[in-house]
């Protein structure tokens, strides 16, 4: 039998994420549901390498910035925290 549930709301999903037990918690809101976007060492190692090549570049072309999960990303009402984000300046 299928439970018919209700999406999250981008406010509702505000209101969870503030509580003081998810405070050290990562959350990601996609297709109105929300989901934990904990890591791990070894995604976390290879973030830091993707992160790194990606500024070395960006050094020499100078043509955005780099951001990681804190960055936060908000996408058609959906809200991402990414390992390693790119956003341009033309964006």
């Amino acid at each position: 039998m299928a439970i018919n549930r209700q999406a999250t709301t981008a406010e509702e999903f505000e209101t969870f994420i503030n509580r003081p037990e998810n405070a050290e918690k990562l959350f990601e809101l996609i297709g109105g549901e929300i989901i934990d976007a904990s890591s791990n060492p070894y995604a976390s190692y290879i973030a830091s390498k993707i992160l790194g090549y990606l500024f070395m570049y960006l050094v020499t072309n100078d043509i955005g910035w780099t951001t990681t999960e804190a960055g936060g990303y908000v996408v058609a009402g959906e809200k991402y925290a990414p390992d390693v984000g790119f956003v341009t300046y033309a964006k």
